[in-house]
């Protein structure tokens, strides 16, 4: 049951749904929120296939700003169950039952205003929410606020006022900032090379009785791509084994001649039998030679695509390495307020 949350800045960019679904199949995503969608509509089922998911909720965005979309994977051998709770502009919370360790969490996306007018109305809302719950809880999302100036890069100076909001919302609520693994910043705004600002903006935070519930979790900040934020998750458990994959066509074969020809002659060969027995025998052998063109010509694509992204993550991870002692220490300083 890994959880994953990604402010995509719009959904209608070209190769988007290839790209969710990639990043959330690859990371054994089973639930998953995109903030900034700016749609005031439900995604269509289709889009909800296209992602990968076959389940959805979603928050309006007001005109073309903001929005969320949910999405879950229910299956025959589910390990959880998935309840929405409450809707509100900025967030949605859902019941989480998880069937393999027997617990029950309150699970919250949040897509904070980023605009100053707006940030205490959102800030008393969720607060008061929180402190209302009596399940444990943990949230994931674009919280537009951090917690210390050493969680930025470039650009204007931070001030201790920046720093308030979210500090007095961890204590008043009693909850922790979960420590993270990958990319160090989680948000860049790229200017001339020299005036790029970095910040560490989506974060995962949950109740101390959640955490000691899941001791062996991992939070990721993954790589950059599409979005000026990289997506973030939660990973419960080492993933099981995977089986082979099911055979599946692929469009990008109709793109080569000898694809055309490979196919001419698999359907050309003569079998004995019933029309249903030969047809069956022939897309068998199809089958078979599709399988060994396919790796003759373009390999694992999919293999492929995950080590390019592993080589993206060490590379950004690097750049960002040197930031790492000053946060950690930061965050000593603070625990020992």
């Amino acid at each position: 049951m890994n959880i994953a949350f990604w402010n995509v800045r719009g959904t209608k960019r070209k190769n988007f749904a290839e790209e969710l679904n990639f990043f959330s199949s690859s990371n054994g995503i089973k639930i998953l929120a995109i903030c900034d969608t700016k749609s005031t509509s439900k995604p269509e089922p289709f889009t909800t296939a296209s992602f990968g998911f076959n389940n959805c909720d979603f928050v309006p965005s007001i005109g073309l700003s903001g929005g969320i979309w949910l999405f879950w994977k229910e299956s025959i051998s589910m390990t959880f169950s998935l309840k929405v709770l409450f809707r509100s502009i900025r967030f949605i919370a859902c019941e989480i039952c998880d069937l393999q360790n027997n617990l029950v969490f309150c699970l919250i996306f949040v897509y904070a205003p980023a605009q100053p007018s707006e940030k205490a109305d959102f800030w008393s809302e969720l607060e008061n929410f929180v402190l209302n719950l009596e399940l444990p809880f943990l949230l994931l999302g674009d919280l537009n606020e951090i917690k210390s100036p050493s969680e930025k890069e470039g650009g204007a100076k931070v001030t201790n006022a920046r720093c308030v909001r979210l500090n007095k919302f961890l204590n008043n609520t009693n909850c922790v900032d979960l420590p993270f693994s990958g990319n160090f910043f989680t948000w860049r705004k790229k200017k001339t090379s020299s005036d790029n600002v970095f910040e560490i903006l989506d974060k995962a935070v949950a109740s101390p009785n959640w955490i000691n519930s899941y001791p062996n979790l991992q939070f990721m900040h993954h790589a950059f791509t599409s979005s000026d934020h990289c997506p973030i998750s939660v990973k419960f458990h080492e993933q099981a084994h995977k089986k082979a994959p099911p055979f599946r066509f692929e469009l990008m074969w109709t793109l080569r001649n000898d694809f055309t020809k490979m196919v001419k002659s698999s359907w050309q060969y003569q079998f004995r039998g019933s029309y249903m027995f030969c047809l069956s025998q022939k897309c068998k052998l199809l089958k078979q030679k599709a399988k060994k063109w396919n790796q003759s010509t373009f390999g694992n694509i999919f293999r492929q695509l995950s080590i390019a992204e592993k080589k993206l993550e060490n590379i950004q991870n690097q750049l960002g390495s040197s930031h790492a002692t000053v946060l950690e220490v930061a965050q000593l300083k603070w625990l020992k307020k």
